[in-house]
């Protein structure tokens, strides 16, 4: 499921981590049999939109304090929306002025909010709300257990003396858990100054998310002690960021984070969050400043693990945040639960809790209970654990800060059979990550060293690779005295295809590594093994082994993903399916993303380019706004990159590009036309006679669209999935299917082996569509396996064919002379079918002719065939 009407990431759903169906999906439906449900493809294409130079809300951060008070000194921005504890600004201007602001010292951030904007998914059906006299089931016992929270409590720390901050929808402050312990500081920021259409200045939980997460972290258990919280005598502070309308908006956000600052908090809830994209958004940036000022930050990692890899949102994504997975009650894989890396590719999420069927407070009367799901519910298990972690370190005279919480959770959790970019560590154990504070040896300061990394690399689809394989990731290590910390070393055989660059491009505490996998096209076939270790100037060390196995490589693909910002486009996100496939047939699938282990700039070149057999563009080029500028942070594709990936398919290489095109999308600041720059991709594609509509599409469901033309890559193929807009198809290339008559797949290909394969959609190769999920009676899988065949294949086959009234002449080439072709006919007629071999006539130099004679009408099928290629011909008589 995806994200893809998401334009940005600042202002958030509030109740977005309880359970929906996805919180990436477009759609809130999906055909699941043979009716296919009507997109609306609007005909007139787009006018020419002028510039225009409008009014913008801009954030500024500042690296330092005193930079900050310059600028508030001498431009005096709103009271209201300066956010000294944060070193923030909010202030609204031209768009043209955005650059001038990046020039101000001090400045190292200016984020445009001014579209942000997430609403309320719908939530599922409750469990009826549970009275004090009602046994149903201890979901909240249950978890308690499993988080070893009865440890702390056992020896009496039960969060008396730390403050839980709750940013949420607010509170039912009537209700009997929470007596006494709700601090008078708590305050709304649902106001007009910060986006909202009313001011509403009580505290009062008008949705029944707020109260619910509250009562996880916080609620004593009053009315009802088989719910009681994970921190029942912590005092709670609650700031309101969103209302009944389902709306949160971005500065309310900011603004209670700066709040809690002022007011002084232990730990903050975040139980919300949005799309992730490359570089540190609006609300990692005021995380990342709570938590280099003494706060613990628990926030969820979302609920659209059903779309694999790269689905963790933000907030969460913030490197030194504790990025929550859920778990089913019995600590079991949460499917709904999102999945990391980051869009950087750090690993995430942190810690795991259990976010599925948790009972806790409800708002029906004051002794009422209620069911939800989500990994909302995860993260304030994670909270309300911490508060209680904090009294015990506080009261036996321990230091500690976020990042010693942070390893010690870490280092102390039990991951099991799941993988660490679906749980994190693993599930907490709160009882024995004190005990590991409290046995952990301490530096020259009397600051306890904890040290973790990671038990194991790489994820599970690179420990089988194929020679050629290339790809950059993270490793990481979490430290509580990070200005201890040594270089990490790598060792083993491992070294001769692994680079590791020692410098992390994150601190201090979480430190993420490159490391590139670079597998050489001729390397050993076999295993190799070695080891990243870890180690801090005290002495203390940990490490993550390394297995991976080579196969033989049989074709390589670039994946060209600087060229969008989508989340989901990284290498193992929304096509996951596709590439794990590609994969485990020898095809390397290298991911190029906007910068390399080194940190410069990929770019794409026609040397690069030959070491390939064909390159993949996704969701290109730059998302834009009414196509006058951009409003996301990827690189452009150049005119010497076009010319370049040009170049390389006349001489024989391949070019896949998938796209959805454009649409119309409500904002706030009025409807705006988003997706592909449709007239940089038309620079690209239109010399092959392959052009994009810039129609807008309706964002409904998915259709399925039938085949058109016998081809190799439709083979087996009667129907696939389309959602987007349509081709132009002109000259020689070839219409393979359409939608109401237009063309949505197109290809085209020349006798030096270029071939190139347009889609103005991709959920039909998704980890929906390739599954064949979205409706019934579709081959997916069959026709993308048959595309990157076709792209990939080097033993390349083509044929110019001349038809007469009797028959077809063939002129065939094999691009590799010394291939073995075999030649087939196939005749359907209304008796029967007819199946033969036949022989071409050899011309030389990879030359061969061969005449088709008609006998009786039907379908005449003529097939060309090497190691890994196919031709199909089909000619009506």
């Amino acid at each position: 499921m995806k994200r893809k009407a998401i334009i940005v990431t600042t202002i958030f759903l509030l109740s977005l981590f309880m359970f929906q169906m996805s919180s990436m999906m477009i759609m809130t439906s999906v055909a699941q049999n043979d009716t296919t449900v009507e997109i609306e493809i609007i005909t007139q294409s787009l006018p020419e939109q002028p510039f225009v130079d409008s009014i913008r809300t801009f954030v500024l951060h500042f690296d330092k304090k005193a930079m900050f008070n310059n600028f508030v000194d001498s431009y005096n921005p709103v009271e209201e929306l300066t956010f000294s504890n944060l070193k923030m600004v909010a202030l609204e201007d031209y768009l043209s002025k955005k650059d001038e602001y990046r020039k101000i010292d001090g400045v190292d951030a200016v984020l445009d909010i001014t579209d942000s904007k997430f609403y309320f998914y719908d939530q599922p059906e409750e469990t009826e709300y549970i009275m004090l006299d009602s046994s149903g089931v201890k979901q909240t016992l249950q978890t308690r257990d499993l988080l070893n929270i009865d440890a702390l409590w056992s020896l009496g720390y039960t969060g008396s003396n730390t403050v839980v901050y709750d940013i949420d929808s607010g509170i039912y402050a009537d209700h009997l858990d929470f007596e006494t312990r709700i601090l008078g500081t708590s305050q709304s920021f649902l106001l007009t100054i910060y986006g909202a259409p009313t001011d509403d200045h009580t505290i009062t939980d008008l949705n029944g998310h707020g109260t619910h997460t509250a009562g996880i972290a916080a609620g004593g258990g009053i009315a009802n002690g088989d719910y009681i919280g994970m921190a029942p005598d912590a005092d709670i502070l609650v700031a309101k960021i969103g209302g009944a309308g389902s709306v949160v908006y971005a500065l309310a956000g900011i603004a209670a984070m700066d709040y809690g600052l002022t007011i002084g908090v232990d730990v903050v809830n975040l139980s919300w969050g949005g799309g992730d994209s490359e570089g540190m958004d609006l609300t990692e940036i005021a995380v990342e400043e709570m938590i280099a000022q003494g706060v613990v930050v628990a926030a969820a990692a979302g609920n659209a693990g059903d779309s694999g890899f790269y689905s963790l949102d933000s907030p969460g994504s913030a490197p030194n945040a504790l990025s929550v997975a859920g778990t089913t009650v019995t600590g079991g894989r949460y499917a709904v639960s999102s999945n990391g890396p980051t869009a950087e590719g750090y690993p995430k999420p942190d810690i795991a809790a259990p976010g599925m069927d948790i009972m806790s407070c409800g708002m029906d009367n004051p002794s009422a209970y209620v069911m939800k799901s989500g990994t909302s519910m995860a993260t304030p298990h994670i909270a309300g654990g911490v508060a209680v972690l904090i009294e015990a370190l506080k009261d036996q005279g321990i230091l500690y800060d976020a990042g010693l919480i942070k390893a010690a959770l870490m280092k102390s959790a039990d991951l099991g059979t799941n993988s660490y970019l679906s749980n994190g560590a693993g599930l907490a154990n709160f009882g024995t990550a004190y005990t590991t504070i409290q046995s952990a040896p301490t530096n020259g300061s009397g600051f306890p060293v904890i040290l973790y990394a990671h038990p194991y690399f790489p994820i599970i689809d690179y420990q089988n690779i194929p020679q050629g394989f290339h790809a950059e990731l993270f490793v990481q290590s979490v430290s509580s005295t990070p200005w201890e910390d040594l270089d990490p070393v790598l060792s083993g055989n491992i070294t001769t295809i692994l680079d590791l660059n020692t410098t992390s491009v994150t601190g201090p505490w979480t430190k993420n590594f490159y490391l590139a996998i670079n597998v050489p096209d001729d390397a050993p076939i076999g295993l190799y093994t070695g080891v990243i270790t870890y180690e801090t100037a005290t002495g203390v060390t940990t490490n993550t082994p390394i297995e991976i196995t080579v196969k033989e490589g049989k074709g390589k693909i670039l994946y060209a993903r600087l060229f969008t910002d989508y989340g989901i486009d990284n290498l193992l996100g929304q096509y996951y399916y596709a590439i794990e496939d590609l994969l485990s047939k020898g095809i390397a699938v290298n991911e190029y993303r906007l910068v390399n282990i080194t940190g410069e700039e990929n770019v794409i070149t026609e040397d690069l380019l030959n070491q390939y057999d064909a390159i993949w563009i996704p969701d290109p080029f730059e998302l834009r706004l009414d196509e006058t500028y951009a409003i996301s942070g990827y690189t452009e594709i150049t005119d010497s990159e076009i010319t370049a990936i040009q170049n390389y398919v006349a001489g024989g290489g391949g070019l896949f590009v998938d796209f959805l095109g454009l649409s119309s999308q409500e904002t706030p600041a009025g409807d705006r036309n988003l997706g592909t720059n449709i007239t940089r991709l038309n620079e690209l594609t239109s010399i092959y006679g392959i052009e994009a509509s810039s129609a807008l599409f309706d964002f409904g469901a998915p259709v399925k669209v039938p085949v058109t033309k016998t081809h190799a890559v439709t083979e087996g193929v009667d129907f696939i999935d389309h959602y987007g807009t349509t081709l132009t198809v002109t000259d020689d290339a070839i219409a393979l299917a359409k939608y109401n008559n237009k063309p949505t797949v197109a290809l085209w290909e020349n006798l030096a082996g270029g071939r190139v394969l347009i889609t103005s959609t991709n959920f039909h190769i998704d980890t929906q569509g390739y599954r064949d999920l979205y409706n019934s009676g579709t081959q997916n899988e069959i026709f993308a396996i048959n595309a990157f065949n076709w792209l990939t294949a080097r033993e390349k086959i083509t044929a110019d064919y001349t038809v007469d009234e009797t028959g077809v002449d063939f002129d065939i080439y094999s691009l590799d002379p010394l291939a073995n072709i075999d030649a087939s006919v196939r005749i359907v007629d209304p008796t029967g079918s007819t199946f033969y071999y036949v022989d071409l006539t050899d011309v030389g130099g990879g030359l061969y002719s061969y005449r088709l004679d008609y006998t009786d009408e039907g379908i005449y099928t003529f097939i060309l065939e090497s190691a890994d290629d196919k031709w199909i011909g089909e000619f009506l008589f």
